[in-house]
């Protein structure tokens, strides 16, 4: 087991690099100072000394070169610890330490060093192996989850461990640093070319200490991967560079992680912000050709007609020549036809092996290796499929199909939404046409037979037969007519074609005003109206249309009180809202659920089996004109029976 001995005076930052060593599987030996590390060396040798720059009695620099001048001591590799910049580090070369450690550092870094010094110096031909073997550094090499590799001054790989054998493939090891970039695609993570100089085990080389460099590197099976790496010079004891370590670690799962969000992101702007369903489709299949670098994605949509996908929208990189697809599938036709069959995700690694979905033509016109669909589904039936090709090898990764699910379904809910719009727009043509109907077929007729019963009314040869029951007529046709009046209103009002003044209203001579207008029904039956002293309210709105919703709330509560019975009236103030509440002893609510209270012409079974009249608009009108106003209305239960009606309004002095 490697021995490391550390001369640190920060305790916590002593602590963190012990942790960080015996997770590599070494023991330690701790100092507090530059003179008691050097005397710990004396008595037990290390195999690896790391010191601080900065410490009393004897510095790092001071310590390094105390080591060096040991016979027994001056082949233990030092690594420096240092909060000193780049610039200024380049007096400590001549220390002959083999490694510097920027401050602030990380755990990983930390750890990439230890191990890849140590690494190094087992590996050293000629050296004596640290006690107790060069099999220790096997096992700790074999427990640091990373890419390590080393090489010498010609850039000939010396070390090269399995993390890297699976990533590159074992003939990796024999290829010259020189002719990396080129094998392996090597570029920046933007896609930039990197030459063999810019490498960071040839900067390395030059002396310089690499941090987090990104690189993009296409591995053994073709695939693109992220990776960053931490790259050292290693000096011998005379402070010469003899060649060069570094940790490399996959960092693919992080980036993708970012351009999937991205990639979701931009989708949801783009059917969010659409100038039209079909723009907005076709911007959502932009963004995943875009976002996911694939050469190209087509949306199909299931023809209702014929039942078959057609195309709605395509995504081609630029300069991609036109893909010889058929202009429509049937199911379990083609890539999509079978994405469609399936109902799920498929993937497809290879267009060319045997039983691939994708069509002839396009495996034998394009340069595409992998493709894949995903199924649209609305209300439960897929009604599109999404499909998209990629010239690298795609495997069916966990990720990828969490984001394409999710795409498909917020496609799939635009599609459905779309269409919900579109029956919004026929309804309210509907309301627009019902409303003129009433206002002239309906309203004429029922006219001339109201006019013609007050007529025979009015002659004086009936009978008081005929008078009573011409009487029934004309006081019918009046409800009649009542009860459309009260159908256009709400009508209007909730088509827009009503337009509601706009101005301050208050809300406390609204409710006196709606008091006064109940007093009449109230006092037949012995209802008395509980109201306290109200100061002025003001809201924003139609003051005769809230006089109207009011008026109403307060006579519902009166005729479905019991007699001799009390309604309470409250009318306060709630934060930034006007609250108004009506509670009654009355019939309470019905066992059906609340909201079907305000649904037009409905009333609930308790109501209509008492003999309070009622045509099922009130509580509706009362809604609208209060949604009207941006704010809300709830009924209730009141305790121990009864309701209570709620309606909050913003309010105009807030």
């Amino acid at each position: 087991m490697a021995l490391v001995l550390i001369a640190e005076d920060h305790r916590d930052h002593q602590k963190v690099i012990v942790e960080v060593a015996r997770r590599l599987g070494c023991t330690t030996m701790v100092a507090d100072d530059g003179a008691a590390a050097l005397t710990a060396a004396g008595e037990q040798r290390p195999d690896l000394l790391i010191a601080d720059l900065d410490m009393p009695k004897m510095n790092g620099v001071q310590l390094c070169r105390a080591f060096r001048g040991d016979p027994l001591l001056a082949d233990v590799p030092v690594v420096l610890v240092t909060a000193l910049s780049p610039h200024d580090q380049a007096r400590i070369g001549s220390c002959a330490s083999m490694a510097t450690v920027q401050k602030p550092f990380d755990i990983t870094e930390l750890s990439d060093v230890i191990a890849a010094h140590l690494a190094v110096t087992a590996g050293e031909s000629g050296r004596p192996p640290s006690a107790p073997g060069p099999r220790v550094a096997d096992v700790l090499l074999s427990c640091v989850d990373a890419g390590l590799t080393a090489c010498d001054t010609t850039g000939r790989l010396t070390f090269y461990n399995d993390d890297l054998s699976d990533f590159f493939g074992t003939h990796g090891a024999g290829i010259p640093l020189a002719n990396w970039p080129e094998r392996f695609g090597l570029r920046t993570h933007d896609g930039r070319p990197l030459r063999p100089e810019q490498l960071p085990m040839a900067r390395a080389l030059s002396g310089e200490s690499v941090r987090q460099a990104g690189i993009l590197a296409t591995d053994r099976l073709g695939r693109q991967r992220w990776l960053t790496l931490n790259a050292r010079p290693v000096r011998d004891e005379h402070g010469e560079i003899i060649g060069a370590a570094a940790a490399v670690h996959d960092v693919t799962a992080g980036h993708l992680s970012h351009v999937y969000e991205n990639c979701k992101t931009a989708v949801l702007e783009a059917l969010a912000g659409g100038v039209s369903a079909v723009a907005a489709r076709r911007q959502a299949v932009n963004a995943v050709g875009t976002g996911l670098n694939w050469p190209y994605v087509r949306l199909w949509l299931r023809d209702p007609v014929t039942d078959r996908l057609h195309c709605d929208a395509t995504y081609a990189a630029p300069g991609e020549p036109p893909v010889p697809l058929p202009d429509s599938f049937a199911v379990g036709e083609g890539l999509a036809g079978h994405c469609w069959q399936a109902g799920k995700l498929v993937w497809v690694p290879d267009i060319h092996d045997a039983g691939s979905p994708v069509v002839p033509q396009i495996r034998a016109a394009t340069t595409f290796r992998a493709a894949g669909a995903v199924p649209i589904t609305a209300g439960g039936q897929v009604t599109g499929v999404m499909t998209f090709f990629s010239r690298n090898p795609q495997q069916p990764e966990p990720g990828l199909a969490v984001l394409l699910t999710g795409i498909a379904g917020h496609i799939g809910s635009h599609l459905q939404q779309h269409r919900a719009d579109d029956l919004a727009r026929h309804l309210a043509a509907v309301t627009d046409d019902y409303v003129a109907l009433a206002g002239h077929e309906i309203r004429t007729p029922l006219t001339t037979v109201t006019a013609y019963a007050q007529l025979i009314a009015e002659m004086p040869e009936l009978s008081d037969d005929v008078r009573e029951m011409v009487g029934v007529m004309e006081r019918n046709s009046r409800k009649l007519r009542q009860l459309f009046d009260q159908l256009l209103d709400l009508a209007g009002l909730d088509s827009g074609h009503l337009m509601l003044a706009d101005g301050p209203v208050d809300l406390a001579a609204v409710l006196r005003e709606a008091i006064d207008d109940v007093q009449e029904t109230a006092a037949v039956r012995g209802v008395t109206v509980v109201t306290p002293v109200v100061d002025d309210l003001l809201v924003r709105g139609d003051g005769a249309r809230l006089r109207q919703a009011v008026t109403h709330l307060i006579d519902n509560a009166v005729k479905f009180s019991p007699d001799n019975a009390e309604v309470s009236v409250r009318l306060t103030r709630d934060d930034g809202a006007a609250l108004l509440t009506v509670a009654d002893t009355g019939v309470g609510l019905p066992t059906n659920p609340t909201v079907d209270l305000f649904r037009r012409l409905y009333r609930g079974d308790n109501a209509r089996h008492t003999d309070v009249p009622g045509n099922g608009l009130g509580l509706a009108l009362c809604r609208t004109v209060v949604e009207r106003h941006r704010g809300t209305i709830t009924l209730t239960s009141n305790r121990p029976r009864g309701t209570v009606a709620t309606v909050r309004l913003p309010r105009h002095d807030a």
